[in-house]
């Protein structure tokens, strides 16, 4: 059985934007569950979505990131989707600057990947909606995505982009809809069964 780990942030998580008290989807809606359901019993997924995560600093937690990556071994992965609190929740957005953080989370993960046999797969994040509020927030996160592309290529990750998988937004125009989960789940199947590394 492969392991397939996925770290990310709320949409990870299965935030629901909906409920003020920061629920979350059910099993049945979010994207993480609905590709272990696709992917079966061949597959051991593993849930590290947490709400409001940003990028890693490596010095503070690189004990946190052993822990995920340590379990792997060859024919499994570590899927990365980070990047769009760092954009979210800065007054001047910089998207080269939470482009060094994943150059930094690459550098680090590429090791033990190399050794261990595991593959590092980036989501590149749907970009925050545009907005007069957040106009440069979405310009900032599509710069971040072409960014990530070229990272991948340097690290040796493979790189999959989901502003293409025609995912819809909730109401506050970052997380996603019911809707946004289905089609998001559709889109990482789809290139994960046609894209990334054999077993």
């Amino acid at each position: 059985m492969a392991n397939i780990v996925f770290y990310g942030d709320s949409n990870t998580y299965g935030y629901d934007a909906r409920d003020f008290f920061g629920g979350r989807f059910s099993e049945k809606e979010r994207w993480v569950s609905l590709v272990a359901k696709e992917l079966g019993t061949g597959f051991n997924v593993i849930e590290e979505g947490l709400n409001g995560r940003r990028l890693p600093d490596i010095a503070i937690e690189e004990s946190y990131l052993t822990h995920m990556t340590e379990r792997l071994t060859y024919g499994d992965y570590f899927v990365i989707m980070l990047g769009t609190n760092d954009i979210l929740h800065e007054s001047h957005p910089d998207a080269k600057a939470a482009a060094h953080k994943m150059g930094r989370l690459l550098e680090w993960v590429s090791v033990p990947a190399f050794s261990q046999g595991f593959s590092v797969i980036v989501i590149a994040p749907v970009p925050i909606a545009d907005s007069p509020e957040y106009h440069d927030h979405h310009e900032q996160s599509l710069i971040l995505n072409t960014a990530y592309e070229k990272l991948c290529a340097e690290y040796g990750a493979v790189f999959m982009n989901a502003d293409s998988w025609n995912v819809s937004l909730a109401c506050d125009g970052v997380h996603f809809s019911e809707e946004g989960h289905s089609a998001f789940a559709e889109g990482f199947l789809r290139m994960f069964h046609n894209h990334s590394p054999k077993k």
